[in-house]
């Protein structure tokens, strides 16, 4: 069931009785849809082909891309197989740039392995929305699961990737993505870090790593007039344009494609970890939005989703802070160290300068001030009806002290 209207860091209470099953059970056709979005599939491709904006009719998914959106990759080396010494030591199985950052070794060989479909995909539909779920295999990983999940009324499409998988052998190097073609172009990538979105075709250091990323909670792709953000919070790493092929190049050039690979794990360096990749089942989660001022909003949502919890039915109590704007986040809510008081700290993340309306309804505040981040107060900002503005600049974080 969808909980609406759950106030800022406060609780609504639902009460559970017995009633029939709702509808929910499997049909056919290859449509999914909400108020925003309508998802087609394929049954004979893992992935989604085609997935439409209905506010403004245009495709989501880059029709030119070899891959469909979420398709598992398995990514092998071919040219060689690793040769240890009885010791396992690293340095005598180099032999492309794959093992080694070096520009004179030779390019590895790269064979891209696909996943096959082995049962039509399964369409299911309740109340609070509807999923369809694709089943596959390849020749390393016998079973592959991609879930794609749309809810009522919620702007957002949710992915959820399960794998079963064996352990790979210590002379295989091989690693694992899940590709996102998006139709922008030219296409403009960026990810976010603690201070702000970092576009790496102009904003990294010279000497920095410009063949794979860590979002901190998720990644955006724009060109066009469209912007696709892809919430990650299960695998940092990301790819844009292509899998890794360890050319280690000096800088980032925008490739041609928008096309964001989620770069789950590799054992290709031996430096640090063992030779060979441990098996296993695992998952991982993935959300994407096009709605313009969810950017900043649905990484951090997907990473700290609503807790459920089973309790008696309480009085809904105020909630202690609310922020009237759309690119001011909160980040932290404590106890301040020093005295009686709260410390407040929030975050702008749309790179505006301006000021974010603070109300305070469950705090009974009498005072408030711009604080160290140690909580040592500042400057005194007025408090008028229990709510202060508070100036931000862009990217820009600020403590609050509130007594």
């Amino acid at each position: 069931f969808l909980a609406r209207d759950v106030p800022p860091l406060g609780a609504r209470s639902y009460r559970l009785v017995s009633a029939p099953a709702p509808a929910g059970q499997p049909t056919t056709g290859a449509v999914i849809e909400n108020q925003a979005y309508r998802v087609t599939v394929d049954p004979s491709r893992m992935g989604v082909p085609s997935i439409v904006d209905k506010a403004t009719g245009r495709e989501l998914v880059d029709s030119g891309s070899p891959y469909t959106l979420g398709e598992f990759l398995r990514v092998i080396e071919t040219s060689a197989r690793r040769k240890l010494t009885s010791k396992g030591t690293w340095d005598t199985a180099v032999r492309t740039s794959l093992d080694h950052n070096s520009t004179d070794l030779p390019k590895p060989v790269l064979e891209i392995e696909r996943v096959r479909t082995v049962a039509p995909p399964r369409i299911r539909r309740s109340p609070a929305g509807a999923s369809v779920l694709f089943i596959g295999s390849s020749p390393g990983v016998p079973r592959v699961e991609f879930e794609v999940r749309l809810w009522d009324q919620i702007p957002r499409v949710d992915f959820i990737a399960r794998m079963r998988k064996p352990a790979a052998s210590s002379e295989i190097a091989e690693a694992l993505y899940f590709a996102f073609p998006f139709r922008a172009a030219p296409p403009s990538f960026s990810y976010d870090r603690a201070l702000g979105w970092v576009n790496p075709a102009h904003d990294m250091l010279p000497g920095s790593a410009p063949e794979w990323f860590v979002a901190s909670n998720a990644v955006n792709v724009s060109g066009a007039g469209d912007s696709f953000t892809l919430a990650t919070p299960d695998a940092p790493l990301v790819t844009f344009g292509d899998v890794v092929r360890c050319r280690w190049p000096r800088s980032f050039s925008p490739p041609a494609r928008g096309t964001v690979f989620s770069y789950v794990y590799n054992n290709y360096w031996l430096t640090n970890f063992p030779a060979g990749q441990e098996g296993g089942d695992f998952e991982w989660r993935y959300s994407l939005t096009t709605a313009p001022t969810a950017r900043a909003r649905i990484g951090e949502e997907a990473r700290h989703p609503f807790t459920a919890v089973i309790a008696p039915v309480a009085t809904p109590s105020p909630a202690p802070i609310e922020i009237d704007s759309t690119h001011v986040r909160l980040v932290t809510l404590r106890r301040a160290p020093y005295g009686d008081g709260y410390l407040i700290r929030l975050a702008e993340d749309s790179g505006q300068r301006g000021e974010a309306l603070v109300r305070l309804p469950g705090l009974k505040a009498h005072s408030a001030h711009l604080a160290s981040t140690h909580g040592e107060p500042l400057l005194p900002l007025p408090l008028a009806g229990g709510a202060v503005r508070v100036p931000l600049s862009p990217y820009g974080q600020v403590t609050l002290l509130v007594r």
